[in-house]
């Protein structure tokens, strides 16, 4: 949890800054993810010391098995939901490309 609040602030400042948003949440998630991976690495590393006694494996592995998804979900759901729920920026909302250049920007012809 404390990852993805970190993840949002981190986009939210990028954008205070001017960048674009899709452009905020590439940088964001790049700068974030070792981070986050390392992180999760320790605590999943304490586990499995943990998961080798038998009272306490069926815990140890439930920690896990839930901190790899929460580093996983981190990097990966997080900025793609406050794409699909964050205010988009005004060039967007007009139409107009949000950066000269931009591949995503490029009215397609199909």
């Amino acid at each position: 949890m404390r990852n993805s609040i970190i993840l949002i602030e981190f986009i939210e400042s990028k954008r205070a800054e001017g960048t674009p948003m899709r452009e905020a949440l590439v940088e964001s998630a790049a700068a974030r993810t070792r981070p986050i991976f390392l992180t999760a690495a320790a605590g999943v590393l304490s586990s499995i010391v943990i998961a080798s006694d038998p009272v306490w494996s069926g815990l140890a592995w439930a920690l896990v098995f839930g901190m790899t998804s929460s580093a996983v979900l981190s990097v990966l759901a997080v900025p793609l939901l406050y794409l699909a729920m964050a205010p988009g920026d005004d060039a967007v909302a007009q139409g107009k490309p949000e950066r000269p250049g931009a591949p995503w920007a490029e009215p397609s012809n199909a």
